[in-house]
């Protein structure tokens, strides 16, 4: 069990409003944070702009509603892969072509659910795909990828949501969490994953079997965030809506604060409508 708050998390600087990144968008997820940049969208709702969370420089992308996300670099379904550089500089389209819907992205792995629940993968560098027909996972929902497999959400056998694992190169799927709560919310890093299981979210290292676990009563309003074995979430108090971490980072005021997205020092969160960027001093 994680010990809920131990180590303190100073805030740089008041959290700033990031408005070329606050119009809505068709999926859910967005805004979101591919490594130091925040992707935001259009008027007609797609995502279309990648804006540097410190320089705030921009580079336009393909708009599209369904965008597979990596460190710093993003897969436009029907374009290709394309890679933002950490020094600024301009975005890089390969040649690479695919056309999946709703994608997950881990390095050259991209991941989705089709309609019918078949879980697809392919790894671009070596041409192998694989294809999953049951479990089927849940339509609408992301898998979670990491160098040592991929975990998905699926309908359980007693109305409920299950999930399930099967490692790269291989359709030998097992279930990782089928107990009676629901098991959703799946998310990766680096070899981490972590769920929302009933009241709790749960985190399991795929490479050293390591396991963590943090009661959090919340209703997940949104998904909760993971970046490497740190863990954000919406918490829920009789007054509003905050922002919680495992590493004892707590974002509290007026008001509700949803959609934690951490990576590195940075945490986005959405307020009244704004996307705001809260720069965390991890040198701690």
């Amino acid at each position: 069990m994680i010990g809920a708050f131990l180590l303190s998390v100073a805030m740089a600087q008041a959290p700033l409003p990031l408005h070329d990144a606050s119009k809505p968008c068709v999926d859910h997820h967005f805004p979101a944070l591919a490594g130091e940049w925040v992707l935001a969208c259009d008027s007609r709702r797609r995502v279309s702009t990648a804006i540097h969370l410190t320089s705030r420089r921009t580079v336009d992308l393909p708009p599209s509603h369904r965008v597979a996300i990596g460190a710093n670099r993003v897969h436009v379904p029907g374009h290709g892969y394309f890679a933002l550089g950490s020094d600024e500089a301009s975005v890089q389209e390969t040649s690479i072509r695919t056309d999946k819907t709703w994608p997950s992205l881990s390095i050259d792995v991209i991941a989705t659910i089709q309609e019918d629940g078949t879980l697809e993968w392919a790894n671009e560098s070596t041409g192998l795909s694989l294809r999953i027909i049951s479990p089927k996972g849940r339509w609408g929902t992301k898998p979670a990828i990491t160098p040592k497999g991929i975990a998905w959400v699926s309908e359980g056998n007693d109305g409920d949501t299950d999930l399930w694992w099967t490692p790269i190169g291989s359709a030998v799927p097992r279930p990782i969490d089928a107990g009676p709560a629901h098991q959703r919310h799946v998310q990766a890093s680096g070899d981490w994953i972590a769920w929302t299981s009933g009241k709790q979210i749960k985190l399991w290292n795929t490479v050293t079997n390591e396991r963590e676990s943090i009661e959090a009563e919340t209703g997940f309003n949104a998904p909760i965030s993971l970046w490497k074995n740190i863990v954000c979430w919406e918490d829920r108090n009789p007054a509003d809506i905050d922002i919680r971490c495992s590493d004892g980072t707590w974002i509290s005021r007026d008001g509700h604060q949803t959609h934690p997205q951490r990576w590195d020092q940075w945490l986005i969160f959405r307020e009244n409508g704004h996307v705001m960027l809260q720069t965390l001093d991890v040198s701690q």
